[in-house]
């Protein structure tokens, strides 16, 4: 996770303005895919430590099951077991734990998290827009000198943004990538050092 944020950091950096080279947004992304499955992986593995160190199993003395371990209030019979402060800890962290659930999710079953390559502002898509179907209307009329103008003046409008989001469709927000990695990290990193304080003390 860490040398994701390397990466994204060094690739992309958080004070760029201008549009980023493909190679460098797929970069990007790719790393930032990662550092999702991995942080969730993360917090799956602390889940389990925590259920084989303390030897949490089901009412009737048998295992858990893989699906019953995890961190939060549904996970009933795990949940029970920790210590009252800590899943009040874990009740201030719901919407991020429902977040990097969705990001898992559309990144594992539906549709990889997305940096775009530029965006352009409301206020200046009707001109863009306008450029767009001129520069349509010259390379019909193989006006080649007029469409380089108008593509390039169109172009003039992108604004690249470090912003990530998984879909189109289904309401999902943007977030900004580089807040988000270093939040998540230092969240992650928490919640362990919390749950080893909690595996030192006696049971």
């Amino acid at each position: 996770m860490h040398r994701c944020i390397e990466v994204v950091f060094d690739k992309l950096p958080p004070a760029r303005t201008e549009p980023p080279s493909n190679s460098d947004r797929t970069d990007g992304a790719i790393y930032i895919q990662a550092f999702v499955m991995n942080a969730f992986g993360a917090l799956e593995n602390l889940a389990w430590v925590w259920a084989l160190e303390r030897d949490i199993r089901q009412t009737d003395g048998s295992p858990l099951k893989p699906m019953m371990i995890g961190m939060t209030k549904n996970h009933k019979q795990m949940w029970r077991s920790l210590p009252l402060d800590f899943r009040e800890y874990l009740l201030t962290l719901e919407t991020w734990f429902a977040v990097m659930t969705d990001f898992r999710d559309s990144l594992a079953h539906r549709i990889p998290l997305y940096i775009p390559p530029f965006v352009v502002d409301l206020n200046d898509l009707e001109e863009y827009q306008r450029l767009g179907r001129a520069a349509a209307d010259a390379l019909r009329d193989f006006d080649l000198g007029g469409y380089t103008r108008l593509k390039a003046e169109q172009q003039s409008f992108h604004r690249y943004r470090p912003w990530m989001k998984h879909s189109f469709e289904e309401n999902s927000k943007p977030f900004l990538f580089h807040a988000q990695l270093l939040a998540d990290f230092n969240t992650i990193a928490e919640i362990g050092s919390r749950l080893a304080d909690m595996l030192d003390m006696a049971p």
